[in-house]
């Protein structure tokens, strides 16, 4: 696996991602994060589906990152879209998590963005810490956002759409 290889030039480091097949390059479309930084976990490291969500865990089984939606889960499935969801008990339309509302720095087709949606981009293709720009869509507008590194000072927006609901 190439990216595994090349995350900080550590074969042991391991990055809990998605990858969609129908993109013609091996392309993450969505990873583990904690507090917009990539959770990698050691070689040994399992993720385990309960229900009260999704655990990854070090070889020692100490919580390295976890999914914790406020439903019970009965069930995951990654479906033909690209969205790995969480399925509540119970109901098998209904999803107490989906990686397509907590989304990383791409958007797929059939993907919604929700109000407060932000995309960061990498700071490298393989290194996913923050990069330098945010896509945000908040108040019914996309606004395209460079950010200094590393204080993370946003500059004024490259692109602001100038839309809202308000003008709806």
């Amino acid at each position: 696996d190439v990216y595994k290889r090349q995350l900080n030039n550590n074969s042991d480091l391991f990055l809990l991602a998605i990858w969609f097949s129908k993109i013609p390059e091996r392309t993450i479309i969505w990873h583990a994060n904690e507090d917009n930084h990539p959770v990698l976990a050691p070689r040994g490291s399992t993720l385990e589906l309960t229900a009260t969500g999704l655990q990854l865990k070090d070889p020692g089984g100490q919580a390295i990152w976890d999914e914790k939606p406020n439903k019970i889960v009965s069930d995951a499935a990654m479906l033909d879209t690209g969205n790995f969801v969480l399925i509540a008990s119970g109901n098998n339309s209904d999803y107490a998590w989906q990686s397509f509302k907590s989304p990383t720095d791409t958007i797929l087709p059939t993907q919604i963005l929700d109000l407060g949606s932000v995309l960061v981009s990498r700071l490298t293709e393989t290194n996913f810490s923050k990069g330098r720009f945010e896509l945000h869509f908040s108040n019914g507008s996309l606004e395209f956002i460079p950010v200094a590194w590393p204080s993370r000072f946003q500059y004024k927006s490259y692109y602001t759409s100038n839309t809202s609901s308000a003008n709806s």
